[in-house]
């Protein structure tokens, strides 16, 4: 396992999080990555990071793992692998380590040396990824993107699913703009964004 702990040790990160709930998991994320990106240089991060962007990682975990056959499948797999406890071992999820060894090492170690985090539960410390994700995602469509379109497009009728955004017919390029400009700020990537069209008919008797 890649040791993280020693790593954020050593640039003394821990000092700068508070125990308020209102500090930005963003910033924390930002320092962590720099931490990454300056002591570790692995292929399979970069490939990873690769399909996550282009909306690819559940088709690449479809294909190299046998007892996964569908895309649904793939995605359950990810998720139960990406949240589970340090501990955990399963055929699945030793498969999937051997894919992405570098980039689960870490988030094996994020969980293990998460207690500084103001959303740590002691109980259950590999709870502190999923929690800081949703932090995370919550900040960027609500806090900056749905922000910045309520005041840039204030006419504009929005409304949230998860991590997407609902809108009327002939509005949706300017919100994917501000999508992608927003991750393009915060995150320093910008992912691929589906657009789905919607229909609602309506029955009168």
């Amino acid at each position: 396992m890649i040791n993280i702990s020693s790593i954020i040790d050593s640039y003394n990160i821990n000092k700068s999080i508070t125990s308020s709930y209102s500090y930005s998991p963003l910033h924390y994320v930002s320092e962590f990555k720099k931490l990454i990106d300056n002591n570790i240089h692995k292929e399979d991060i970069d490939v990873f990071v690769k399909l996550v962007l282009d909306g690819d990682i559940y088709k690449h975990i479809e294909t190299h793992i046998d007892s996964v056959s569908t895309r649904e499948g793939a995605k359950e797999l990810f998720f139960k692998v990406f949240y589970s406890k340090t501990r955990s071992r399963f055929k699945e999820k030793q498969k999937l380590l051997e894919l992405f060894p570098s980039v689960f090492s870490i988030l094996e170690s994020f969980k293990t040396y998460s207690h500084n985090l103001p959303w740590h539960n002691e109980a259950k410390p590999h709870a502190a990824l999923p929690v800081m994700l949703q932090y995370i995602e919550s900040l960027i469509i609500i806090d900056s993107v749905c922000k910045r379109i309520g005041e840039e497009f204030p006419d504009t009728p929005i409304f949230t699913i998860h991590d997407s955004i609902l809108t009327v017919e002939g509005e949706e390029d300017k919100i994917k703009t501000i999508i992608e400009e927003t991750f393009q700020k915060l995150v320093g990537s910008i992912p691929k964004i589906h657009m789905n069209i919607f229909s609602l008919s309506l029955e009168m008797s």
